[in-house]
C-alpha cells in the first residue's frame, strides 16, 4: 500500500506541476505579447508624430506608396523581432532551467515520469495557444486600423500642414 500511495503522490505531483507549467507558459506568452503590443503602439505614435513634424518638401519628394511600404514592413519586422526576443530568447531558457532543476532535484525517476507525462503539458498549451492567436488577430486588426488612420493622415498632409493641424492629428491618431 505504501508503494501505491507514493506512486499516486508522484502522479498527482507531476500533474500539478504540469498545470503550473502550462499556466506559467500562458501568462509568460500573454505578458510578452502584451508588452510587444504596447511597444508597437508607442512606436507607431512616435512615428506618426515624427511624420507630422516633417516639412512639406519631405512628402513631395517621396511617393505615398513608399511611405506605406516602409511603415508596414519596418513596423512589422520590428514586431516580429520583439516577439521572437520576448517569447523565445527570454522565456525559453528560463523555463528549461526551472524544469531541469526541478526534475533533477526530486529524482531521476521523477525526471523520467515528467518526460512521460509531458503530453499533459502539451494539451493545455495548445488550448491556450488558440486563445493567444485569437487575441493576436484582434491586435492585428487594431494595427490595421492604426495604419488606416496613418494613411488618411498622410494622404491629407497638405491640408494638415496648411491649417496647422499637426497637434490635432497627432492627438486623433493616438
Amino acid at each position: 500500500a505504501s508503494a501505491w500511495s507514493t506512486l499516486r503522490w508522484i502522479v498527482f505531483a507531476a500533474l500539478g506541476f504540469a498545470v503550473v507549467v502550462a499556466t506559467s507558459q500562458f501568462f509568460a506568452v500573454y505578458l510578452a505579447n502584451s508588452l510587444v503590443a504596447r511597444v508597437m503602439i508607442e512606436i507607431q505614435n512616435r512615428l506618426a508624430e515624427h511624420l507630422l513634424r516633417q516639412e512639406l518638401a519631405y512628402f513631395e519628394g517621396t511617393q505615398q506608396g513608399e511611405f506605406f511600404s516602409r511603415l508596414t514592413n519596418d513596423v512589422g519586422t520590428t514586431q516580429i523581432a520583439l516577439n521572437v526576443f520576448f517569447t523565445d530568447l527570454a522565456i525559453q531558457p528560463l523555463k528549461l532551467f526551472a524544469l531541469f532543476f526541478a526534475a533533477v532535484y526530486f529524482s531521476p525517476t521523477l525526471s523520467l515520469s515528467l518526460v512521460l507525462l509531458g503530453a499533459t503539458v502539451i494539451l493545455p498549451i495548445r488550448y491556450l495557444g488558440k486563445k493567444i492567436r485569437r487575441r493576436s488577430r484582434k491586435r492585428q486588426q487594431s494595427a490595421a486600423d492604426a495604419l488606416g488612420a496613418m494613411q488618411q493622415m498622410l494622404s491629407g498632409i497638405r491640408v494638415v500642414k496648411a491649417f496647422h493641424r499637426e497637434d490635432y492629428e497627432s492627438t486623433r491618431f493616438r
